[in-house]
């Protein structure tokens, strides 16, 4: 039987099912033993009936069997069978005829067989058998009756019994188990000052019965609850107060803590703290960033494993933290993650009497060293500054006289001269024969080329004083193109790139767009580029491994998103990423010692981002060749200034 929960577990439904369990049992018990004692009885008296049977027929049915009337014994057994049960007579002779009355109907039945036995002459003969047989089903049925209509009987006065007491336990207990439930349930902070009621008389005896008993625990918890309540109200109010401060105390500390962490890791320094045991308790973003190991990694951690560089100074760390004293290492080379690199090593003790420690602090000795190998450099540059200032005047006067006397010897030369025309003719010469050998000779092509060299001799005099003194630059409106070419020309000219690379083998591609807009720029400076890189072009693709590809210099010319765009390309044997990121580096250079400087690229990486407002990038890879790619903006410097 399926009932409902809010049924079935109610104390007063399952007093009932254990009631009605009992009685059942009970009961059918009873029954079991009424229809086994009743069985008993009905076979007792249906085995006398039996034997009634035999004793008053036997003699009767042996006579008329042994007289051979067989009509005789068909009627005795015509009225055994119609006695009550009796479903079935039958007689058997000895030689095997049998004579029956009536048949067998029921599925239980009683039989039994008696011998046929006649007296005569002092003997005993056996003339043949009596069986009888009784159909039981309609008695036991009768009995199954009886004995069900005796345990519905039963039933019903059980469950009337249950149904009064399960009122009864209602009205006495049941109903004031509920109340007290429901009084339980809704026992809350709020509710705690309201008191049980029950609805019942007053106790006879002080104690009272187990009801009011346990309303009495009930109400005594109540008050120990309330009482309970008002302290942790309380004391959550005191805890209120203590979580607010400590909330502001800990969003405090917290700002603190990241304050001080952003200035450590904004520092540019590696700062690592390490605990006595040398293990990693704190590890700032550069520190990350140049071991490849991340702050959660690194903390707790000992210093050999996230620093393996730092290993050979980990005495001097003990040493620093025992004698309280800093200890300092300059330009020491340390593997990081990104290479081998030069840094400054120093090591603070800390500074509490009851905290043992060591901060140490990692600088970039390379910068430092760069700076002052600039420094250097730059007061050479000074001196050479006023050297080549010196040497300018120096040579500008004879470079003068020079040209002045080239044009006036070419002034002499010029048939067409009235002054030249009178000394001939007092000398009697013929100035058109003079004119015929000097042009043969081609004396006119040579002081052509006295006067060009003179020219260009006198602007490299010019941009040596320019550079001596710091001029102003002029940015004029220049034709790109035609500057690459005279870049080109200077490129295979050069002494230097003539004597190591034979320019006029490498091919050149020109890759020029048509209708390019002059553009504002300092032609000698953007030479000086175009020159450095074609220079670097030819000397890489010199160091190309064998077999070497025939050498190819791209150079292009175009416009591309308000810029203008100078291209040079190679085909040598490129470079790594390494490399790539520290090609426009000052002093940085992959040439042997003594053959350059590693300022060129540097410089042209100035002329072309401050002096001209442009950019200059580089695209290569391991055997793809190099590609360096000079943006200039086709407004000038001014409006890239402005447009930035």
């Amino acid at each position: 039987m399926n009932l409902p929960r809010s049924i079935s577990h109610r104390l007063a439904w399952r007093l009932a099912l254990c009631i009605v369990a009992l009685s059942v049992a009970y009961t059918a018990a009873q029954v079991l033993f009424t229809l086994s004692s009743r069985n008993a009885e009905f076979l007792q008296d249906k085995d006398a009936q039996l034997e009634e049977i035999a004793s008053a027929n036997l003699r009767s049915l042996a006579n008329s069997l042994w007289k051979m009337d067989d009509r005789a014994v068909a009627l005795q057994l015509e009225g055994i069978s119609r006695l009550p049960d009796v479903e079935m007579a039958l007689v058997e002779a000895e030689d095997g005829t049998a004579i029956v009355a009536g048949m067998i109907r029921s599925t239980a039945t009683m039989e039994r067989v008696y011998p046929l036995e006649y007296d005569f002459r002092g003997g005993t003969l056996r003339l043949g058998g009596l069986r009888v047989v009784l159909g039981l089903d309609g008695a036991r049925a009768e009995m199954r009756a009886m004995a069900t209509a005796e345990a519905l009987s039963a039933m019903g006065r059980t469950l009337l019994l249950v149904c009064v007491l399960l009122l009864v336990f209602y009205r006495m207990v049941a109903r004031h188990l509920y109340r007290m439930a429901a009084y339980a349930r809704g026992l809350t902070v709020n509710a705690l000052e309201q008191p049980l009621t029950l609805e019942r008389d007053r106790p006879s005896s002080p104690d009272g019965d187990e009801l009011d008993q346990l309303a009495h625990a009930l109400e005594t918890m109540r008050g120990n609850i309330a009482a309970s309540v008002r302290e942790l109200q309380a004391s959550n109010a005191h805890l209120l107060q203590e979580m607010e401060r400590r909330q502001a105390a800990e969003v405090e500390l917290r700002a603190t803590r990241a304050f001080l962490r952003n200035i450590v890791d904004s520092m540019p320094s590696v700062l690592i703290g390490l605990s006595e045991d040398l293990s990693v308790t704190h590890w700032n973003a550069l520190a990350a960033r140049l071991t490849g190991v991340s702050v959660a990694d690194a903390l707790g951690r000992p210093l050999a494993e996230v620093f393996p560089s730092l290993i050979p100074f980990q005495e001097q760390m003990l040493r620093a933290m025992e004698q309280r004293q800093s200890v300092e290492r300059r330009r020491l080379s340390l593997e990081l993650d990104s290479g081998p690199e030069l840094m400054d090593l120093v090591v603070y003790p800390l500074a509490g009497e009851h905290v043992q420690g060591v901060v140490v602090r990692l600088d970039d000795a390379a910068e430092r060293a760069r700076l002052e190998d600039v420094l250097v450099q730059s007061e050479k540059m000074a001196s050479l500054g006023g050297l080549a200032a010196g040497m300018a005047h120096e040579i500008n006067n004879p470079l003068a006289g020079v040209l002045q006397n080239a044009q006036s010897l070419g002034r002499r030369l010029d048939p067409g001269l009235p002054a030249n025309e009178r000394v001939a003719r007092d000398l009697g010469l013929d100035l058109t024969l003079v004119e015929r050998y000097l042009t043969l000779r081609e004396i006119p092509l040579l002081l052509d080329g006295v006067r060009q060299a003179g020219e260009r001799a006198a602007r490299i005099v010019t941009n040596m004083l320019a550079f001596a003194r710091r001029s102003p630059r002029k940015h004029t409106p220049q034709n790109l193109a035609a500057i690459m070419d005279e870049a080109l020309e200077l490129a295979g000219s050069d002494y230097d790139m003539g004597r190591r690379y034979d320019f006029r083998r490498i091919a050149i591609v020109r890759e020029y767009q048509p209708d390019m807009p002059d553009v504002p720029c300092s032609p000698q400076e953007v030479e000086q580029v175009l020159l450095n890189l074609l220079k670097n072009a030819a000397q890489a693709m010199s160091l190309a491994p064998e077999p070497r590809p025939e050498p190819v210099i791209r150079v292009g010319v175009r416009q591309q998103e308000g810029f203008a765009v100078l291209v040079v390309g190679d085909n040598g044997p490129g470079m790594s990423e390494a490399v790539r990121r520290k090609i426009f580096e000052p002093f940085f250079t992959t040439k042997e010692q003594g053959q350059g400087t590693g300022l060129g690229l540097s410089v042209s990486y100035f002329i072309i981002s401050q002096n001209h407002g442009g950019s200059i990038s580089v695209e290569s890879a391991p055997g793809r060749g190099t590609t360096f790619l000079v943006r200039l903006p086709l407004g000038g410097a001014a409006s890239a200034s402005s447009a930035s």
